[in-house]
């Protein structure tokens, strides 16, 4: 709806990224919460508005999208029961594809090199860990798919009552650090996503009960959908160590190089010439040349080069903070518009370069690494006997 009303016509050079949720029952929060948006816009399409027909088309295919797993699933129900066995295994097939399609199109893709610098090793590799993850989420879906549908149906259902009866909890909203409070047992799990057991059960136990053949169809899924607590426990508990960066001790060599290397360049043109600021870049090709302009930006990663250049060891706790009292010297000389810097200035004159505008990247940059400069500075004050050695 938001983009039904405010949008712009095309926009290539952004990208947003958000936090995927490592918890299943996270993950359910926030899909029950979206699609409880989308139904309390229902009104929109049953009355007319001043919105787009794509806009009346993007809200619809939204609550199609709702009602995908409760849909698949009484159809995959209903094939079990009333099909013979092999026009069950037809409709069975279908039914899959419908829902992954796309990701084995894209399995399908990656036999075609799109890098011919590849060796067939690399290309093997890629295309067992492109079908293994594939086949992993066609796995989890499916297994879940019970459950999507009670979840989904629960929302719908909540919503309807509310925008047509109670007009309270219209507003239900849980934040993303409540979500990852939620509890991590077994039991909680069990307990959140019994209906999908319960599913799994009807799902064996009707066919079986008319002693047809499809039962030995519909027993690989009743088991995954009776399970899918336990998987969706399994599933968390791996999630754990996501965030976890192991490097090798190769590896970690190599990246120590680069980064001093990165530091000696900073040392060098870092200077009183330049008035303690960073140039932007440095030529050697076709023949050596500091280019004596800098940015925000670089302002920026310069500061938190300082920190990272202290806590390997690279320079003393006195060089650090007068490397950064001489650069924050230079800012406060330096010409700003509304307290904020322009994009590009001389570092020998610390005159602002024309045309003279403010970024708001650049600005956002700088302030992130003055908040990291910052709490840095608290630490070092707060334990000064560990940062006054010189390593």
């Amino acid at each position: 709806m938001e983009g039904g009303y405010a949008r712009t016509a095309l926009v290539s050079n952004v990208e947003v990224i958000e936090d995927y949720p490592t918890a299943y029952n996270a993950d359910v929060v926030r899909h029950h919460r979206w699609i409880r948006g989308d139904w309390q816009l229902l009104p929109y399409l049953l009355f007319p508005h001043k919105i787009s027909s794509i806009t009346h088309w993007k809200m619809q295919d939204n609550l199609r999208r709702s009602l995908t797993p409760l849909m698949w699933l009484i159809a995959a129900i209903t094939g079990w029961f009333l099909l013979p066995l092999k026009s069950a295994i037809i409709w069975q097939t279908f039914l899959l594809l419908s829902l992954f399609v796309s990701p084995i199109l894209g399995v399908l893709q990656t036999f075609i090199p799109s890098n011919i610098d590849h060796s067939l090793r690399e290309y093997l590799r890629l295309i067992l860990n492109k079908s293994i993850f594939t086949l992993t989420n066609i796995f989890l879906q499916t297994t879940f798919i019970a459950h999507s549908a009670y979840f989904m149906t629960d929302a719908i259902v909540r919503t309807l009552y509310r925008i047509g009866i109670s007009k309270q909890h219209l507003l239900e909203w849980k934040t993303s650090s409540s979500t990852k409070t939620m509890p991590n047992s077994l039991g909680f799990y069990i307990l959140t996503m019994w209906p999908a057991s319960l599913i799994g059960i009807l799902a064996i136990a009707l066919p079986f009960s008319f002693y047809s053949l499809t039962s030995f169809l519909a027993l690989p899924f009743g088991l995954a959908w009776f399970f899918s607590p336990l998987i969706a426990w399994i599933v968390r508990q791996s999630s754990t160590f996501e965030d976890t960066l192991h490097i090798s001790s190769g590896n970690n060599k190599t990246l120590r190089c680069i980064a001093r290397r990165t530091w000696l360049y900073y040392a060098t043109f870092v200077n009183a010439q330049n008035n303690y600021l960073p140039p932007d870049n440095f030529q050697e090709d076709p023949e050596p040349l500091v280019a004596q302009r800098t940015s925000p930006t670089n302002i920026g990663v310069y500061l938190l080069s300082i920190i990272a250049a202290r806590n390997f060891g690279w320079i003393g706790f006195a060089e650090a903070i007068t490397r950064i009292e001489c650069t924050l010297r230079s800012l406060e000389k330096m010409e700003k518009f509304r307290g904020h810097l322009y994009n590009w200035y001389e570092t020998d004159t610390l005159k602002p370069l024309l045309p003279t505008y403010v970024s708001t990247v650049d600005s956002g940059n700088l302030a992130g690494h003055l908040v990291t400069l910052s709490s840095a500075l608290s630490e070092w004050a707060e334990k000064p006997h560990l940062f006054f050695k010189v390593i």
